[in-house]
Formats: structure tokens, C-alpha cells, sequence
């Protein structure tokens, strides 16, 4: 717990494979906006993404986070 700002930028919920230097599998399959609302609700005041995050994502995001926008 805290007062001060919290920041989240999760990644898809895959696995990094070091051979080849890529991700594996996809734990977000219904995109970045289940998830926002969720940190949302936990405290996080920005929410960005990280690894493996795509453009539809954030996009999902933003429309979760602000619908009438």
C-alpha cells in the first residue's frame, strides 16, 4: 500500500525464450482492457504496456479505461 503514484506496464503474460530471443504464448488473449480496468481498480494511475503489447492493446485500454471517449 501507498500514497504515492503507481505506473504498470505489463507484457502479454508470455514467456521469454532466450535461444531464440522471442516471446512464447499469449495470456491476454481478450487484448489489454480486462487487465486495465483491473489495475485500474488496484491503484494504478498510468497504465502503459511493455513486451509483446501491441497497438490494439492499448487501444483496448484506453477504450476500457474511458468508454465515452
Amino acid at each position: 500500500h501507498t500514497d504515492l503514484p503507481v505506473v504498470v506496464y505489463p507484457n502479454r503474460g508470455g514467456t521469454w525464450d532466450p535461444g531464440p530471443k522471442w516471446w512464447i504464448g499469449d495470456d491476454l488473449p481478450d487484448g489489454l482492457g480486462p487487465l486495465a480496468l483491473e489495475l485500474r481498480f488496484a491503484g494504478a494511475l498510468l497504465i502503459g504496456g511493455c513486451c509483446g503489447t501491441r497497438p490494439a492493446d492499448i487501444m483496448a485500454a484506453a477504450a476500457a479505461l474511458h468508454p465515452a471517449a
